[in-house]
């Protein structure tokens, strides 16, 4: 595994970062091993990138190595963090 990746807190359309996102800064605080990104209230990459149904999924190194269940009733938080540690 590649070490922990530089963490970022930008916005995707506009690449700064503004006031008024506390749930991304909290989770900047936890040292995420990977870019924190934040689209704009417009949802740009949203309406650009998004798809349906919605799922969470965990990327390596351009690979998916973690595919969750449709959203959003089938998230599950907790096995994306379990997969997580597992990964550390």
């Amino acid at each position: 595994m590649v070490g922990p990746l530089p963490t970022t807190l930008t916005s995707i359309s506009t690449g700064t970062w503004r006031k008024g996102c506390p749930h991304a800064q909290i989770l900047v605080q936890k040292e995420p091993l990977c870019p924190v990104v934040v689209d704009e209230m417009k949802n740009a990459a949203a309406v650009k990138y998004g798809a349906l149904p919605e799922r969470l999924y965990v990327l390596q190194a351009g690979k998916v190595v973690y595919k969750g269940q449709l959203g959003p009733w089938g998230y599950d938080p907790q096995e994306v963090r379990s997969f997580l540690e597992k990964m550390k």
